[in-house]
């Protein structure tokens, strides 16, 4: 579930917070891929995603144009899975993530 949304406005960037399971997120999604696909979590449009456990308050996933903590389990590593194919095309209104042409960051 989406909690929160901070945009510039519309077909920009997006900062997006929510709750999915028993974890807190934080992703900056973009309308377009990036130029350099390192930069995204596969072709989301993700380029920073963050997840912590909301009872122990531990992060769980942390990436950053690149991998910084990696999923320590399957169950952490489908919500990322999830979020990376649903997220961009959720808020962007396209029908994936794949459809869109490369932005310039």
């Amino acid at each position: 579930m989406i909690t929160q949304i901070e945009s510039e406005g519309p077909g920009t960037v997006m900062w997006v917070q929510g709750i999915i399971s028993n974890y807190r997120f934080k992703a900056k999604v973009y309308p377009l891929h990036a130029l350099n696909a390192e930069w995204e979590i596969g072709r989301s449009q993700i380029s920073k995603l963050f997840l912590q456990e909301m009872g122990s308050r531990k992060e769980v996933f942390n990436w950053d144009r690149g991998l910084d903590i990696a999923a320590p389990d399957s169950t952490v590593q489908e919500m990322v899975d999830f979020l990376a194919s649903t997220l961009a095309a959720s808020l962007f209104l396209t029908e994936g993530a794949d459809s869109v042409q490369p932005s310039r960051r």
